[in-house]
This record gives structure tokens, C-alpha cells and sequence, in this order.
């Protein structure tokens, strides 16, 4: 018997949804039948991709929001809930990169990174929770495989990306009596801008790269950003009715990180 993820009925909210792991994402939240408002920070690219999934029969949304931005963040949730309802999905996706070793990292860069994947994780998460609570909903933070073992000069986010594990389960015990579930993704290697830019900022022309972290990785391949969506569809789908605070790698196998 084929198993199908039905998300008829509910709102979800992605992060970071312009493209890359979000738009994959948001992509499959839709194609299993939720209405999906995608946010970002860059107002054109968010519509754009809300177009596509409108174009293939998605019903899809575009909003602008900066998840390290308090009054953005309540703001967008305040608009969200008024147009389309509570919120009963919950995304945390958006991130930033901002390599450099320790000696060398700014002040600047370090928080910005901090910000967007941690406070941007709590700040989005807290606003969306009347939503969540009245829904039993569920929420997905996206981690990193970077959390077991990283490259030089990703001090910052390999902190944040571990922040978002321990926030995982703490929220998850805060909010089960609820019925809210909260797990966390933690992706590896993933072909991405992110992992391209990863690649610029190490002198390595992407294909090079590319061959090279998938010789590390069990599966002797590269994860492509619908591995990733796929196993959030999973944690927000009644498949996983009974599992909350979680991390799960999605890495190609033991050896896999970023």
C-alpha cells in the first residue's frame, strides 16, 4: 500500500523559503495539499517562488519577514493569522553563512548568524504558538550535520545549528501537554547556494567540491534539497504522531556533514 502524506486543511509557514531547502520544502508541504506561506527577507523572490507553486496548483502565499527582527516577526505572524487562520506548521528554515575562523570572525558577522538561525527559530516559533497550540500542530527546525563535526571557520554556525538541537527538546517538553510536536532536521551535505558558497569561500570550483565531500559520505553522493523536504513532510504528517523532540540527520550516513 503506497503511503501518502495528507496536509489538506492546514497552514504552514516556512522560513528562508526563497529557494534551496525552502522552496523544496514548501514545494512538498503544498503538494500534499496545505496552504503555504512562504517568507524571506527579499520581497521578490518570495512572491516569485509563491508564484510557481501557484502555477502548478499549490496554494501558495508570499510574505516578508525578517526572522531576526522582533516587531517583523510578530508583525507577519499578526497578517498571517488574520488572512488565513492559525498556524498549524511551522517551518524554522531561514540561515545564513558567514564563515571565518574565530581569530578572524566580526562581532557583526557572528551575531547575524546567531540571530538568524537561533533567535530567528525562537522568535518565529513564540509568535506562531496560540496557532500551534489551538491546532496541535507541529514544528520543524532545521539543524545542521554540522552540529557532530564541522569545517574550520563555521564556529558561529555550527553554535547556532547546536542551539536549535537543545531548543528542539526543551520546546518539545514545553510543548507536548499541548499536542504540539517539535523536531529537528539536520541536513549534511546538500547541494544548495549555501554549500556553493561554502565551496567560493574555501577557493574550490563547486563540481570539485561537490566530488569531494561526496567521497566522505557513505551514500558516495551529494543530498539534494528534496531529501531534505521529504523528511519534513514526515515530521509535520500524522506518519510521526507520536515522535517529538527528535533530531534527525539527513547526512547520507554516519559520515555525512557539511
Amino acid at each position: 500500500m503506497a503511503i501518502t502524506v495528507d496536509l489538506s486543511g492546514r497552514l504552514a509557514v516556512v522560513t528562508g523559503a526563497a529557494r534551496g531547502l525552502g522552496a523544496a520544502i514548501s514545494g512538498r508541504l503544498a503538494d500534499g495539499g496545505a496552504t503555504v506561506v512562504l517568507t524571506g527577507v527579499d520581497e521578490s523572490t518570495v512572491v516569485t517562488m509563491a508564484d510557481a507553486l501557484r502555477d502548478r496548483g499549490g496554494d501558495a502565499h508570499a510574505l516578508v519577514l525578517d526572522v531576526t527582527k522582533e516587531a517583523s516577526v510578530q508583525a507577519a505572524f499578526e497578517e498571517i493569522t488574520r488572512q488565513h487562520g492559525d498556524v498549524s506548521i511551522l517551518v524554522n528554515n531561514a540561515g545564513v553563512l558567514r564563515n571565518a575562523r574565530l581569530a578572524d570572525v566580526t562581532l557583526d558577522d557572528w551575531t547575524l548568524v546567531i540571530d538568524t538561525h537561533l533567535r530567528g527559530t525562537m522568535l518565529c516559533t513564540r509568535s506562531a504558538l496560540p496557532g500551534l497550540i489551538a491546532t496541535s500542530g507541529a514544528v520543524v527546525n532545521i539543524s545542521s550535520g554540522a552540529v557532530r563535526g564541522s569545517d574550520r571557520g563555521h564556529a558561529g554556525y555550527a553554535a547556532a545549528k547546536a542551539g536549535i538541537v537543545g531548543l528542539t527538546r526543551t520546546l518539545a517538553v514545553e510543548l507536548g501537554p499541548f499536542g504540539v510536536r517539535v523536531n529537528a532536521v539536520a541536513p549534511g551535505a546538500i547541494e544548495s547556494d549555501m554549500t556553493r558558497l561554502t565551496a567560493s569561500q574555501l577557493g574550490i570550483d563547486f563540481p570539485s567540491y561537490l566530488e569531494q565531500v561526496a567521497a566522505r559520505v557513505a551514500l558516495r553522493r551529494i543530498g539534494q534539497p528534496d531529501d531534505v523536504a521529504d523528511v519534513v513532510c514526515f515530521f509535520v504528517s500524522d506518519l510521526s504522531g507520536y515522535v517529538t523532540g527528535e533530531t534527525l540527520f539527513v547526512a547520507g550516513g554516519p559520515a555525512g556533514g557539511v
